[in-house]
């Protein structure tokens, strides 16, 4: 099958139709130019910034370089030849650019009576300052394998722009059978601390019988314990993040996933997350695949609770999950690594206000000026997420209790009576968690510590874009009752 590439410059008055050609002979390479090109007037790189162009622009020209998989060493000399003697007229003139990168380029071929036929999907170009470059890279595009972390699985190839959808709908009802194994799954999944105390608690039942091998596995753990990964950028494993069994969890959420706008790769951002919730039902939305689909290109590190990380296993799961400590320089070593940050705002503090009783939903973010500054020093632009349905997941006892306050404040954990479907955590039949990104929200770079007027002032503005989302999506996504307000 000819691997095929398309190429198109702008050119001033030429009304060439777009056609993808394919022909084979035997085991040859050949580049073929589409008739009636003429060389425009002047080079543009117009499609490399732009990033994306329809691909049936009849205004732009063809050219289509076939390429077999058993070419030979003459053949790849005689064509590179060809085209370094300046015999093509489109060369002379300058009119080719560079290739698609390997990424940037999606093809589905198929055959009929004809011959192959070609279908490309949108990306970028750049320009090549070299004719017989063009030919040996398009060779050799298809041959170079992507660089994989061994040890993470995470692509650290850069991406070019892509698209992805627009949103993301679980809601609707799976098969009996299905449903069956994704109720399994998530209540073991949203039992996770229950599960791993109880491995905790089987390690102490067997060294008080007088089994020696626990100790054997606790020396080979013991040392990983007081790495602190958490604070060194963490160790984000992408193959289980993006695991099919998150779907399961997903379904079971009837969750849907909207995003307002494309992000862009070459950009840092913050993503605040709001509310809080209960069980952090919203994290679920990221895993799967589900972020990469809606945001191609946007990698992020998560920045989680410190007690997560007190607890083994539970320690180890947040770090390959993609967390780490939700310190200011755990946050500034991911800016600098080039990530952007995901985090929620409200903190722990945000559980005690989830009220599946009232209509009004409390948001604290008052007293939150540290991912403000954050933004402000590097310049990141701020991306409000906000969460509808998470709240009537559970039934809650009461109000939080002066001791329980007292808790949260100097040990950092949250204590609430709460209980789903059965008196477990298992969240109630009628959920449905509806997650929106929202429109970024640029900032300034400002060298040095902001002032806190101007913290506060950027902060008064996010307040306002937050409100704004959830009053853009509440028709589709919340009671009319509903509302926000700022603490």
């Amino acid at each position: 099958m000819a691997h095929l590439f398309r190429r198109r410059s702008k050119g001033e008055g030429n009304s060439t139709s777009s056609r993808c050609l394919s022909l084979s002979e035997g085991n040859k390479a050949m580049l073929i130019l589409s008739s009636e090109i003429e060389p425009p007037a002047s080079a543009t790189s117009k499609a490399a910034t732009s990033g994306i162009k329809e691909i049936g622009d009849p205004s732009l020209p063809t050219v289509a370089l076939l390429s077999l998989p058993s070419i030979s060493k003459a053949d790849k000399n005689s064509a590179t030849a060809a085209v370094a003697a300046g015999t093509l007229e489109d060369a002379a003139a300058g009119a080719l650019t560079a290739p698609f990168a390997d990424r940037s380029v999606k093809k589905q071929y198929g055959q009929d009576g004809d011959g192959a036929q070609c279908k490309e999907a949108e990306g970028g170009r750049k320009r090549s300052g070299s004719v017989g470059n063009l030919l040996l890279s398009s060779m050799t595009s298809f041959s170079k394998g992507t660089s994989l972390s061994f040890l993470t699985g995470e692509d650290k190839t850069p991406s070019p722009p892509e698209t992805g959808p627009a949103g993301i709908d679980f809601s609707t009802p799976a098969h009996p059978t299905m449903q069956f194994v994704d109720f399994i799954i998530t209540f073991l999944l949203v039992h996770y601390i229950q599960v791993f105390y109880s491995l905790v608690f089987l390690f102490i039942y067997l060294v008080k019988h007088g089994h020696r091998w626990p100790y054997f596995l606790a020396a080979i753990y013991a040392p990983s314990y007081f790495i602190p990964l958490q604070r060194l950028g963490g160790w984000p494993f992408k193959g289980f993040m993006r695991r099919p069994f998150w779907r399961c969890v997903q379904r079971t959420l009837a969750l849907q996933v909207e995003r307002e706008v494309e992000l862009s790769p070459d950009e840092q951002y913050i993503f605040g997350w709001h509310p809080h919730g209960i069980l952090l039902l919203s994290r679920f939305a990221i895993y799967g695949g589900l972020w990469e689909k809606l945001f191609p290109g946007i990698h992020f590190k998560t920045l989680a609770a410190s007690p997560l990380f007190w607890i083994p296993p539970i320690r180890e799961v947040s770090i390959l999950l993609g967390g780490v400590d939700a310190g200011r320089a755990s946050a500034a070593r991911a800016l600098t690594d080039g990530y952007s940050v995901s985090l929620y705002p409200g903190g722990s503090k945000e559980i005690y206000t989830t009220d599946p009783y009232t209509p009004e939903t409390t948001l604290v973010l008052k007293i939150r000026k540290g991912f403000i500054r954050m933004a402000l020093r590097y310049g990141c632009a701020l991306v409000p997420v906000y969460t509808f349905g998470e709240k009537y997941a559970y039934h809650r006892l009461g109000q939080a209790t002066g001791f329980a306050r007292w808790l949260l404040a100097v040990l950092k954990v949250p204590f609430l009576i709460f209980w789903g479907r059965w008196g477990t955590f298992m969240p109630l039949k009628e959920t449905q968690v509806s997650v929106v990104v929202g429109t970024p929200l640029r900032v300034p770079k400002i060298e040095g510590e902001p002032s806190p007027e101007v913290v506060e002032e950027w902060l008064h503005k996010y307040c306002d874009e937050v409100q704004a989302l959830f009053r853009r999506h509440k028709h589709k996504y919340a009671k009319p009752e509903e509302f926000v307000a700022i603490s």
